[in-house]
């Protein structure tokens, strides 16, 4: 499986678990495995078997793009955030395996399972109660907004179309065989004993699984069986309701405190959007049908409030979407612009101590060096405003016509400088290699920054030890929160607890041991 799957793999293995009393034969017919491979496997969102144990049918349940569903016909600012129900296009990708029918011997998957029935009071022939309790789960599944890819052993004619026929019995529930339907016309044998053309094995999607192509290997290509393997080729992104699962890059927040310029764009935001949706009044209006109705809200009073509330939630985000530009590294880095940084850096700090916030000394001093303003702290408060409200002009202004150009300037002189430098000595090359190479990985932090690439977005999915009912220790990949943190604490655990190490026993070395055993100790 890890040479398959070289990014990982997700498998749930089904078999029978009823069986009470041992059996004459050394193994047990039946069961069946799903299994998912490489970058899809670290979307799988959940796992599951035949409630029944008997291991008819194994699936893995793929996580898809999530919708919001109103759970009435009201308008939508009409519908409270708690009213609306939270569902996934899930993709279900179940395999199965239905019983032949009756053989002789009773360790016969078909005998298997009429045992089990009959345990439990339920007098329906297996074949049929295979198809009962498929449908309805697959029914579940559809209520639950998912697509469902079936790879089924029928054991029975699935090109056949009549009434009672499986696979008529599944497109009542919306399913079809995507390999017949595809390519109608001429059926092959599927299992190699069969010599009437008959296929017994399908592939059935369900309407919203986009196929795009899809067919049969011939007996024993890429593996040694009795059957022929099944392909299909589908749109995933598609199946998964345009959902794209991706790492995530960390966006940094437009609103900050220390930001007082945005802070104050935010603010008239806001206030622009609450006036104009006449919140305030309306507000006020409620609150005095609420009083006239002594406290006790109605359900139209409900709905009001929450048609209220998400209008100002609205606002609110996008005030704070348009309260600063962030910039993340996109305009060209030259000392001349360098200088107008440092200029609005300084007038701000300034600013900030005159209004008794604690500041560096240490850093203005710096910054006054190096913009060459000595006499920047002797500047009165109307002085330092002025002096920052006319960089922030010069400063867009240098940023849309000339930053590309200072650019260009710079590297072309420190091209020509590299060119005419004599290395005085070995160390003088290496040290001034190693701020080269320093300068090019913060060009590329900041390229990184500017493509949305600044965060990797955490720890997405890890291999696990599980044990399989074979008694064997094998990986399983895990993508859940829950379980991926489980796993390494669980590791941690392993790790760092050294005090599961057993205390030292004899025999040790003699003379040590003496040391420590004997009258003299």
């Amino acid at each position: 499986m890890r040479q398959v799957a070289s990014k990982g793999y997700y498998s749930v293995v089904a078999h029978n678990e009823n069986r009470a009393r041992p059996i004459a034969s050394c193994s047990q017919y039946g069961g069946c495995v799903a299994t998912i491979l490489n970058s899809v496997a670290h979307r799988a969102k959940s796992f599951g078997r035949d409630p029944t144990k008997l291991g008819r049918w194994a699936y893995v349940r793929v996580q898809g793009k999530q919708f919001a569903r109103p759970t009435s016909d009201d308008q939508v600012c009409e519908a409270s955030d708690a009213s609306r129900s939270r569902f996934s296009r899930d993709l279900v990708v179940v395999s199965a395996y239905r019983p032949n029918p009756p053989g002789t011997g009773e360790s016969t998957v078909w005998a298997q399972h009429r045992s089990f029935f009959r345990s439990q009071g339920r007098l329906r022939e297996p074949r049929e109660a295979f198809m009962v309790d498929l449908l309805r789960a697959i029914t579940q599944w559809r209520d639950e907004g998912c697509e469902v890819i079936l790879g089924v052993d029928a054991n029975e004619d699935i090109s056949s179309t009549k009434s009672s026929s499986f696979r008529q019995r599944l497109r009542d529930v919306g399913m079809e065989e995507a390999i017949l339907q595809r390519y109608p016309g001429r059926t092959v044998a599927t299992q190699h004993r069969n010599k009437r053309g008959t296929p017994i094995d399908g592939i059935f999607t369900t309407s919203g699984v986009a196929v795009q192509a899809g067919g049969y290997y011939n007996f024993d290509e890429f593996f040694s069986c009795d059957h022929r393997g099944l392909w299909i080729d589908i749109d995933l992104e598609k199946s998964l309701g345009g959902y794209k699962p991706q790492k995530t890059p960390y966006k940094p927040r437009k609103l900050t405190m220390l930001d007082t310029t945005a802070v104050r764009r935010y603010l008239q935001l806001v206030h622009k959007g609450y006036e104009e949706y006449s919140i305030p009044s309306r507000l006020a209006s409620l609150h005095h049908q609420l009083q006239l109705n002594e406290g006790t809200m109605t359900a139209t009073m409900g709905r009001h409030y929450n048609c209220l509330h998400h209008q100002m939630y609205v606002v609110r985000r996008k005030a704070e979407d348009k309260c600063r530009r962030v910039t993340n590294g996109l305009v060209p880095w030259s000392p001349k612009m360098q200088q107008f940084w440092d200029r609005q850096s300084l007038w701000k700090i300034l600013l900030k101590g005159r209004k008794g916030c604690r500041v560096s000394s240490r850093k203005i001093r710096r910054l006054m060096k190096k913009v060459g303003i000595p006499d920047a702290w002797t500047k009165t408060t109307t002085e330092l405003e002025a002096a920052l409200c006319q960089d922030r002009k010069d400063y867009l202004e240098a940023k849309t016509h000339y930053a590309a150009k200072w650019r260009k300037d710079f590297l072309t002189v420190q091209a020509a400088k590299s060119k005419k430098k004599q290395w005085r000595s070995r160390k003088a090359r290496d040290r001034f290699l190693r701020l080269r190479r320093m300068k090019q990985r913060e060009e590329a932090r900041r390229r990184r920054r500017a493509q949305g690439k600044g965060s990797t977005g955490g720890l997405h999915a890890i291999q696990v030890e599980e044990r399989l009912p074979s008694g064997e220790v094998g990986l399983r990949t895990v993508s859940e929160r829950s379980q991926v943190e489980q796993g390494c604490m669980q590791e941690n655990c392993a790790r760092y607890d050294q005090t599961r190490s057993p205390h030292m026993t004899p025999p040790m070395d003699a003379p040590l041991y003496q040391m420590f055993n004997g009258h003299d100790a």
